[in-house]
């Protein structure tokens, strides 16, 4: 990428770059290089670059304690960093604009915010000391460790001469200390020296003096140190970010003066949901040739490129040339990363349903796409982590579901009306919806092609292997016709469903709409059934069979199912649950169904519930997290689906307390244990980090928290508090809710 095309804000991997190399962590570790400027990079490598290039060095060389620290320290900051690049924009202004912006009015308050809780953390020269105009703060340190170590002094006269005179290079800034030399600093002497040396806080203060140093050696120009000087003397921050950026944009629009009324022009005529006349096809390309042609003058940079690309992508879409479309939105999208701010969430949106809309959709493109709306917090992964084959693959991002749902939303971005006269795409049924089947009778099984597959719906269609079909409907008698002539008990539906998985959904006591029939059960169970079988989720709501199980809340299903090879710790709904955390969830609802209504309406709305409602839905919501946040908002302002909701937890409260008692359910939780199951899985809900051992001691249920020990649970674990940050482990918890017995048993 040339140099003067990069866009304004550093890409993450710039970032992690510069801190290994002023930290000389970073020594020959070619895949940060390799990455630096690659503007959507796949989101899992952000931290584990940073552990290779900086943390595990650190770990290793200078102090764990300190490794620790700094990792959460840059993972906080990192997020912090991401959350302005998605959401200021800095559009108009090049890499040689929005350079000095960040080293003087972002990155400053955050390097002096670390040197302040690393002065508190380890002591050694206070920050101001460190960032003095006068003095190395390499010089500093070393002073401050020779007035401060007492066994400083004898150690020095230990050393050689060579290692004397590399002390006094890298006091006089002569050369900056190694991490490889700061961390055998403490073999070039033998002691025994009179008083102790704290070789830790030693290692530390060089390192960071190292860091401070090598920094001032890049800042030619002193605007960053200059900054951070400021932001270390004063608490406030300096200016609005946001504000100063809007300021620079300002400047920079005075030079496009002679070709602001044209753009303005381009961008009202090319707006996606206004009503265009057939003159507008024709006049609407012709003011984005002029328009680009002119600021190709006035723009050496090419920092308005993706705007053009991005206004002829949408005129391509309004003429019906889909294809041509694509290409340009790709463009666009290369060049607003790490520029555009809060208009690449639309951006992203659009490319989404237009590559999703293709004969073929593009699906690597939607990859990409995907990963970065993953990395800059736009929404969360779809494909669970132990799905994902680490290759960077399409399926390692997004589902078939999601390109259908693009799909499904065409109309929804670009409705007809914003089109250019005469432009008619296909009529494509969307998947929106329920699957709605109007005449269940004229579905007739197929004896003699047992594994026929068969499309179902007239909303739209879903195709099943007969025999899952009629086992959804419930049909034993036509199942046990099927299986006698043959059919595959193992068949999947094109979103997974499985005839036993049916079968379980119809005996499942927390679904309002189960029937509680076991016969189709029966039958099927005594069916050998393959491991794959029991051990795959569907693909849009995530039902596994064994968590079905679970909810029959008969333990002896639930034994059968693992006798027939269902793996206790596979996750499953759309919130990523293990079946022992979904039992030990009901057994909360059945213990105080009070309290458990009112915990869920508490919950906050984070992007896993809002992912939840999606998956639900149907498609009727949108497809963006935004998009279910405003659908979820809206509905809750509605009397009637207030009521609708609280008819539903009526019903399935009442089901539940008729068909499944609290030792039924602690029953399955003990006979999940005994099969291996981790009472440690880290959970999303209630909070980030819960484990079931955790929800066992907030239920004070004693016998299962028992098990849990025995079979490796961990009661140190913690989870972090929201309120106060604070790390909460069992005992805290088991102290909060007044489950004493529980605490005893961690204490003893």
């Amino acid at each position: 990428m040339r140099e003067d095309r990069r866009p304004p804000y550093f890409t993450t991997i710039e970032i992690i770059r510069t801190v290994a190399n002023s930290l000389n962590t970073k020594l020959s570790n070619k895949a940060i290089d390799d990455a630096v400027f690659k503007t959507d990079i796949d989101y899992r490598e952000i931290n584990r670059l940073i552990s290779e290039g900086i943390v595990d060095p650190i770990r290793q060389q200078v102090d764990v304690n300190f490794s620790e620290f700094l990792d959460d320290w840059i993972e906080n900051f990192i997020a912090e960093y991401l959350s302005v690049v998605a959401s200021i924009s800095m559009d108009g202004l090049s890499r040689a604009d929005g350079t000095p912006i960040l080293l003087k009015y972002f990155f400053p308050k955050y390097v002096s915010t670390l040197l302040h809780s690393i002065h508190e953390k380890v002591g050694g020269p206070s920050p101001t000391l460190l960032l003095d105009s006068k003095d190395r703060a390499v010089a500093v340190a070393l002073n401050w460790i020779a007035d401060h170590e007492g066994g400083w002094g004898q150690f020095v006269q230990g050393c050689t001469k060579e290692q004397k005179d590399r002390i006094s290079a890298w006091k006089r800034g002569d050369d900056l200390p190694t991490l490889q030399y700061i961390e055998l600093l403490q073999m070039w002497s033998q002691g025994p020296w009179p008083e102790f040396v704290n070789w830790a806080r030693v290692r530390i203060l060089l390192l960071v003096a190292r860091a401070l140093d090598w920094s001032r050696k890049q800042d030619l120009e002193g605007i960053a140190i200059t900054a951070i000087r400021e932001a270390v003397w004063s608490a406030e921050a300096k200016g609005d970010f946001a504000g100063i950026v809007r300021s620079f944009q300002n400047l920079k629009m005075q030079q496009f003066g002679q070709a602001l009324p044209l753009l303005a022009y381009v961008q009202q005529g090319l707006r996606r949901t206004i009503p265009k006349k057939f003159s507008d096809k024709e006049q609407g390309l012709k003011n984005i040739r002029k328009a680009r042609k002119m600021l190709g003058k006035l723009d050496p940079c090419a920092t308005t490129d993706c705007w053009f690309d991005l206004h002829e992508g949408r005129w391509n879409v309004f003429a019906g040339n889909l294809d041509r479309a694509c290409e340009y939105y790709k463009k666009a999208f290369d060049g607003s990363l790490y520029r555009s701010g809060d208009n690449l969430k639309e951006l992203i949106a659009e490319s989404m349903v237009v590559a999703a809309s293709l004969t073929r959709p593009d699906k690597v493109f939607l990859k990409r796409l995907k990963n970065v709306a993953i990395t800059l917090d736009y929404d969360i992964s779809s494909v669970a982590s132990d799905s994902m084959s680490k290759k960077n693959v399409a399926s390692d991002f997004i589902e078939d579901w999601e390109i259908g749902l693009w799909k499904a939303h065409f109309i929804t971005i670009f409705p007809k009306e914003g089109l250019f006269p005469g432009t008619n795409y296909p009529d494509v049924t969307p998947r929106l919806g329920p699957l709605v089947i109007m005449d269940f009778d004229t579905i007739k099984p197929d004896y003699r092609n047992p594994d026929r597959r068969i499309k179902v719906g007239d909303t739209w269609q879903k195709t099943y292997p007969q025999i899952v079909w009629f086992a959804e409907i419930e049909k034993t008698d036509v199942v046990e016709k099927l299986i006698a002539k043959g059919a595959d008990v193992n068949a999947f539906s094109d979103s997974k469903d499985t005839a036993i998985l049916m079968a379980l959904e119809a005996i499942n006591a927390f679904s309002s709409d189960s029937t509680m029939d076991d016969s189709l059960y029966k039958l099927l169970v005594e069916c050998p059934h393959k491991p794959e079988t029991l051990n795959t989720r569907t693909l849009k709501k995530r039902l596994l069979p064994l968590i079905s199980a679970v909810e029959s809340g008969k333990a002896e299903v639930v034994q059968k199912l693992l006798e027939m090879g269902a793996d206790p710790n596979l996750r499953g709904k759309t919130d990523e649950q293990t079946p022992l955390n979904v039992c030990l969830k009901y057994l909360r609802l059945l213990k105080n169904t009070e309290k458990f209504w009112e915990n869920q309406a508490a919950s906050p709305l984070t992007p896993e519930a809002l992912d939840s409602i999606r998956r639900h839905c149907g498609g009727l919501a949108g497809f963006a997290l935004d998009d279910q946040k405003r659908f979820f908002e809206t509905a809750n302002k509605d009397q009637s689906y207030k009521t609708m909701r609280l008819e539903f937890q009526n019903q399935m409260t009442r089901k539940a307390l008729e068909h499944v008692s609290v030792a039924d359910l602690r029953e399955i939780a003990l006979l999940l244990l005994e099969s291996g199951a981790d009472a440690n899985a880290e959970h999303s809900a209630p909070l980030p980090g819960y484990t079931p051992m955790m929800l066992a001691a907030e239920l004070g249920e004693t016998d299962i928290f028992r098990a849990m020990l025995k079979h490796g649970g961990d009661p140190t674990k913690t989870y972090i508090a929201p309120r106060n940050g604070q790390s909460v482990n069992c005992l805290a918890i088991a102290d909060y809710f007044g489950a004493d017995e529980i605490a005893d048993l961690v204490r003893h």
